[in-house]
């Protein structure tokens, strides 16, 4: 049904407008500078029978007049992050899934296909996305932990500069509680989780009421993670292929196993590994159909945000930044690490960017070493303004830009440290005591060190270890140099009852205190 939303402060009626049956409008209101008075929102809903109305997500600001640094060039900024993405399942890295908002950013701007993330999972990646500092740096090492300290953060110096702020988080892993919405004027996020065309709507909710320019929106998307449940419309062309019979027994399996902390519908392969082995391979089709469903539904969301700055004459004024937190494991490491991602390799490590500047000729390729940590420090210095201190990042689109000589990696919860160069992988379990963690990140007992030589075994499989490789001490010790240079800030976890019962649900929980004799549950990512 129709209903008529009213605001009233005092005796005033500030606004009344009617809202149709299945619309969904944005409504800003102008309250009186000096208001002493309750504000009171009614709405009445249209006629009888069933039927709902809903004031979604208020939010009040301070409107004051912005002093804007004209020193830059002006752009806006529109960063994307999409959640548990691997890069080789785009087309423009390869892989299956055709992409053609997100590979389409290429044809203005720039690919870089070895940038890595520095920090693990979710809130940890996205803290070293907004402070270009490693996770020893900011403290946070897993989800749930509050970023704590005056790190100077993305949104706080672009704010500082006269920029109109906007955050739409699509998971409470990115609660604003956390610390992420320093220096953004509003942070719209869920209870729990949303998908991407909810939080691409409330975008493009912000960007009709004008927030004024120069701007920087972020917009986080959920959808390529676990449950991997894309829309039915989206994820029949991928189910397609497979047989039906092997769909819908894999969904059995699937709810049948005991799996008592995760939300209904999570794929665990410990458990299918001990309960129905020969199955494994099955599961991982269907797991893998319905994830390249997910990321074929984000492409079509990303289509709507840059449709939207289209729209508004906004394309031409406006930087676009893609890239992820992380990535996923398939049985690309055996069971106990598949559908989930830990472990520092490069299906977990290396993100999918891709950056779009406007009057830029586009359609270059960077293949030299990167790191998360040089996204933001790429952000102020396309929009010509200085990098603060303490910042480890750098410049990737600046003349002549030199690739990074290696990239150290954290796992999460501070479990595993990596180095990575353009020649070798070398991953260090920090975990060795721990038999069950040691094994759900890919350790064999006692051999807590892994070397990949990246020339002669790009996807990662011949530990060179039990050589004695002569590029172990080297890389150790940028381990270690790494470990004693770069402070070791703490963060204390959000102990909300009810932002912990959402992680639960999410899987987010460290086996280590929890269920130690479980092989294989969510590792606290």
């Amino acid at each position: 049904t129709g209903a008529t939303f009213r605001v009233r402060a005092g005796d005033g009626t500030l606004v009344e407008e009617r809202v149709g049956a299945g619309e969904r409008r944005p409504l800003a209101v102008t309250l009186p500078p000096e208001l002493d008075a309750d504000l009171v929102l009614e709405i009445a809903r249209d006629g009888g029978g069933p039927g709902a109305a809903h004031w979604v997500d208020p939010a009040f600001q301070r409107a004051e007049p912005r002093s804007i640094d004209r020193s830059g060039t002006g752009w806006n900024v529109l960063l994307i992050t999409s959640d548990t993405t691997r890069s080789d399942e785009l087309a423009c890295y390869g892989g299956p899934v055709p992409a053609p908002s997100i590979c389409g950013l290429q044809a203005e701007g720039v690919r870089f296909s070895e940038l890595h993330s520095v920090a693990f999972g979710t809130l940890p990646s996205h803290v070293s996305l907004m402070s270009s500092r490693h996770a020893r740096g900011h403290g946070v090492h897993v989800n749930g932990s509050v970023l704590e300290g005056d790190l100077p953060l993305l949104a706080e110096q672009l704010r500082d500069r006269g920029y109109a702020t906007a955050a739409f988080v699509s998971s409470v892993v990115l609660d604003p509680r956390l610390g992420l919405a320093r220096g953004f004027d509003s942070y719209d996020g869920p209870p729990r989780q949303r998908r991407a065309d909810v939080t691409v709507s409330l975008f493009e909710d912000w960007l009709a009421r004008d927030p004024g320019e120069p701007f920087f929106a972020w917009v986080h998307l959920f959808d390529a993670h676990q449950p991997y449940r894309p829309p039915a419309p989206v994820a029949a062309p991928w189910l397609e292929e497979l047989p039906p019979s092997d769909v819908e027994a894999v969904d059995e399996l699937v709810a049948r196993l005991p799996n008592p902390r995760r939300a209904r519908g999570f794929v665990t392969g410990s458990l299918i590994a001990d309960a129905s082995p020969r199955d494994l391979p099955r599961v991982e089709a269907v797991a893998r159909a319905r994830y390249r469903a997910e990321i074929d539904f984000v492409d079509r969301q990303v289509d709507r945000l840059l449709q939207g700055l289209a729209a508004r004459d906004l394309a031409d004024r406006t930087l676009v930044v893609f890239t992820a937190d992380h990535g996923e494991n398939f049985l690309d490491r055996g069971a106990y690490m598949a559908f989930d991602h830990a472990g520092l390799h490069g299906e977990v490590t290396r993100l999918p960017t891709l950056i779009r500047m406007p009057g830029t000729a586009g359609g270059r390729v960077d293949d030299g070493l990167a790191s998360s940590l040089d996204l933001p420090v790429t952000i102020l210095a396309a929009l010509g303004f200085e990098v603060p201190d303490g910042w480890r990042g750098r410049d990737l689109l600046a003349p002549n830009a030199e690739p990074r000589e290696h990239v150290v990696m954290e796992g999460s919860d501070e479990n595993e440290i990596a180095v990575r160069t353009d020649r070798w992988l070398y991953r260090r379990s920090r975990s060795a005591d721990n038999p069950t963690r040691t094994r759900n990140l890919g350790f064999a007992p006692g051999r807590p060190v892994q070397l990949f030589d990246l020339m002669e075994d790009p996807d990662e499989r011949q530990d060179l270890h039990a050589d004695a490789h002569p590029a172990l001490d080297a890389l150790g010790a940028v381990a270690d140099d790494f470990l004693t240079g770069e402070a070791g800030a703490t963060a204390a976890p959000l102990l909300d009852p009810a932002h912990v019962e959402a992680l639960e649900a999410l899987g987010y929980i460290d086996d280590s205190t929890e269920a130690p004799d479980e092989p294989g549950g969510g590792d606290a990512r």
